[in-house]
């Protein structure tokens, strides 16, 4: 979080750590998208870039992938800023600002390829002698986090958009281990509870 501190690709990198969004959903992220009142996202659509078509909006992955994302608090306040920087960039450029409406863009307000932020996301890691790791690790870490957490793997499957519970349990299998430990702790201490008393 200190490496991106300051990066034009701040925001979608600590979007990706909050909310386990793919990085075409946060390319696609419009700020009509983001309810600040009620501190919450709307995933809609994503951003992809091909060859032949150039920039393109799309529906999302799946079905499931609209989705709403509840927000910390801290993901609030970045946003916010955000969004002020972006409207000193509108008053300074005039017309010469493309208004895309989008959360995550240039200065001039042409929207990021995903390629472009995974690049500078490398590039962030290399400056601050991180391991490499890809973009999408950041929404694996998301999630991971969350079910170390003891978070029920329905409201993660939500978060991420997958189709089924399944999906999220067979990609996360690896963490599904340590959380054995900890349920077999807590019904340890349940059942020395009920036998002191």
């Amino acid at each position: 979080v200190d490496a991106v501190a300051g990066h034009p690709c701040s925001t979608p990198i600590l979007l990706a750590l909050s909310t386990g969004m793919r990085l075409g959903e946060i390319c696609a992220l419009k700020w009509e998208d983001i309810d600040f009142g009620g501190g919450f996202l709307s995933v809609r659509r994503s951003l992809e870039h091909t060859a032949g078509l150039g920039l393109r909006f799309k529906p999302p992955k799946t079905a499931s992938s609209v989705r709403r994302v509840d927000l910390p608090p801290e993901t609030m306040t970045m946003l916010r800023s955000a969004k002020g920087l972006q409207a000193e960039q509108k008053l300074m450029l005039g017309g010469a600002y493309q208004n895309n409406d989008l959360v995550c863009c240039h200065v001039d307000g042409q929207p990021f390829r995903p390629d472009h932020v995974s690049y500078h996301f490398r590039l962030i890691l290399k400056r601050a002698n991180l391991p490499h790791v890809r973009f999408h690790d950041l929404r694996h870490s998301h999630a991971t986090w969350l079910l170390k957490s003891g978070v029920h793997p329905k409201v993660v499957q939500e978060r991420l958009g997958h189709g089924t519970i399944s999906i999220t349990l067979d990609t996360y299998s690896h963490v599904l281990p340590s959380m054995q430990e900890e349920a077999a702790r807590k019904i340890g201490n349940l059942l020395r509870g009920a036998l002191s008393e």
